[in-house]
């Protein structure tokens, strides 16, 4: 359980830093 849970972590945190630069490129 705890590895899936530090999994989905990872995954949520490459996912924000996708919006985040999508994001910067939308008002750049």
């Amino acid at each position: 359980s705890g590895r899936m849970n530090s999994k989905i972590v990872g995954a949520h945190r490459s996912h924000s830093k996708e919006q985040f630069a999508v994001s910067i490129m939308k008002i750049g």
